[in-house]
């Protein structure tokens, strides 16, 4: 069973299942020549999941005719005995207008199948430096990209964190196009040179073929998010060291929004992030003249619980930090965004 591109009238696609139907006659009532509706339910591994006729039936796809979710198709009756075969193309012969995000899931789920968060890719790396099977040179390059990832920083001014933020790959790779310059701390760039090496040693041991495994899965990893970022520019899931100790890093998503109107406006920021073991959990800030509002809410109650033990705590941090707080509540329900505040990228805060 295959589904055939449109601009060959003589190709075919059988579906048993179809025919069982029709022969049986509680399925569709049709004739050769009929042409039904037909729309792309579902793609995955070479796969499709048609509704044809209000009905849904599976077949094979074809290179020459890639389909996305959503697409809708014609399908004409050829033949009817002894096997159902239909023949299949776009309407009108038009590409179907699919949105930009089906597309970019159908990227995502068809050329990133085999991706690492990047602690987990981390470590793996950190692994292979203490086996002693990699060549001096590719020792030397992880060593020098481990200082650079897990050195404490001592860039606290407001100034300071603004140009390393603005040299970082990950927010402005764009610019790259723009000034034809790669910044020398791109994490990205910093694997695919590792990639370049291990591909020049001219003996391929089974460290190397691990770590050029991990590399490429960790590419994976980092390209998905950026597509990510293209379809919600307003939301960032960014991995972060928690603790000065190398423990693994925690991804989160970042979600900022401001409410205009008011005298100094309101700010809000939503943090949500999953922790191993204990399920989400989701973070509310809101900050008005200067004052700041918590809520948090979590998936399980012993992470709740977990929490509700250290606020006290989390307050004394806030106000040994100049803070003042307003309230910290623990919530039933998971923080919802204000639907009159506006978004805002992460990349276009002025500090």
């Amino acid at each position: 069973m295959a589904i055939t591109p449109p601009n060959n009238p003589s190709a075919t696609d059988t579906l048993s299942s179809l025919a069982k139907l029709g022969a049986t006659g509680k399925g569709l009532q049709i004739s050769v020549g009929q042409t039904l509706a037909a729309t792309v339910l579902k793609v995955s591994n070479g796969q499709a999941l048609l509704n044809v006729a209000g009905q849904t039936f599976a077949a094979k796809t074809s290179p020459e005719m890639p389909l996305i979710e959503g697409q809708q198709l014609q399908a004409k009756v050829t033949q009817i005995k002894p096997n159902v075969v239909l023949t299949f193309s776009n309407n009108q012969n038009q590409p179907a207008q699919v949105s930009s995000d089906k597309i970019l899931q159908q990227v995502l789920t068809q050329i990133l199948p085999d991706q690492t968060s990047v602690s987990q890719g981390l470590t793996q790396l950190v692994q292979l430096t203490q086996t002693g099977g990699l060549p001096t040179i590719i020792q030397t390059y992880l060593f020098k990209l481990f200082d650079g990832l897990f050195k404490l920083s001592d860039k606290v001014k407001v100034e300071e964190f603004k140009a390393a933020l603005l040299s970082s790959g990950l927010f402005l790779e764009n610019s790259l196009a723009k000034n034809k310059k790669p910044y020398s701390n791109d994490f990205k760039a910093h694997l695919l040179k590792l990639l370049d090496i291990i591909r020049n040693e001219p003996t391929q041991s089974p460290e190397l073929k691990s770590l050029a495994k991990t590399l490429h899965q960790l590419l994976n990893k980092v390209t998905h998010q950026q597509i990510q970022a293209i379809e919600n520019p307003n939301a960032w899931n960014i991995q972060l060291p928690t603790s000065p100790n190398n423990l693994p890093l925690i991804e989160f998503q970042l979600d900022i929004r401001k409410t205009t109107g008011q005298q100094d406006g309101i700010w809000e920021t939503i943090i949500s992030l999953d922790i191993s073991d204990m399920g989400t959990m989701v973070a509310k800030c809101i900050m008005q003249n200067e004052e700041f509002g918590f809520q948090f809410w979590t998936e399980q109650t012993e992470l709740g619980q977990r929490i509700e033990d250290n606020l006290s705590g989390f307050r004394e941090q806030l106000r040994q930090n100049g803070l003042r707080v307003k309230h910290i509540l623990m919530n039933a329900q998971k923080p919802e965004v204000n639907p009159m505040a506006t978004k805002i990228a992460l990349i276009d805060i002025r500090v």
